[in-house]
């Protein structure tokens, strides 16, 4: 089934003290459907690298290319169990329900789906899901098993990133033998 794009002047979300953090977060005002947009986010592109430098709101689209969300947007939360994911769909970034999010519900993502390196960024998980990462650092960091789960929500540049990290895996396994 395709995904539904909703009027703009839909609203489909609230600010409230998190469940999952120490801080704010996304709720969803009433029930969205899974494959739902959320949200476009909203914000300035910046071409740098954000490794080392204090920028929790900072969301990664590319290696050097960061979006810094304006507003409400940046506070979507990490849950080692999300029921959102982060997509580019013609050079803008949406979250997507993952699956259906009741109302009052915090919206949250897998940050190691759009993050390569949270450098100083890195944070200790209070998520408390059952299949917790307990430091979220990039998925630089997660093993590859980790990250070939997560291949389908991630974005593009980590997916060849990750195609890369396999291809090096096979060679080194198998040399110039055909598999």
């Amino acid at each position: 089934m395709g995904q539904y794009v909703p009027k703009l002047e839909v609203v489909k979300i609230y600010v409230s003290y998190s469940k999952i953090c120490n801080g704010l977060g996304l709720f969803a005002k009433n029930k969205i459907k899974k494959n739902e947009i959320i949200f476009r986010f909203d914000g300035k592109i910046v071409y740098q690298d954000y490794t080392n430098v204090s920028m929790p709101y900072a969301l990664q689209l590319d290696f050097n290319k960061y979006l810094i969300p304006k507003g409400i947007y940046k506070y979507v939360n990490h849950s080692c169990s999300p029921n959102s994911y982060v997509k580019l769909i013609n050079n803008k970034l949406y979250l997507i329900a993952l699956r259906d999010i009741e109302k009052d519900e915090e919206i949250c993502y897998n940050y190691n789906t759009s993050e390569f390196d949270m450098g100083i960024d890195a944070f200790e998980c209070l998520c408390k899901s059952p299949n917790c990462y307990k430091i979220i650092k990039g998925f630089k960091y997660l093993p590859l098993e980790e990250k070939i789960k997560l291949k389908p929500y991630l974005l593009s540049y980590l997916k060849r990133y990750l195609s890369e990290e396999i291809n090096a895996v096979l060679f080194l396994s198998y040399g110039n033998k055909k598999v």
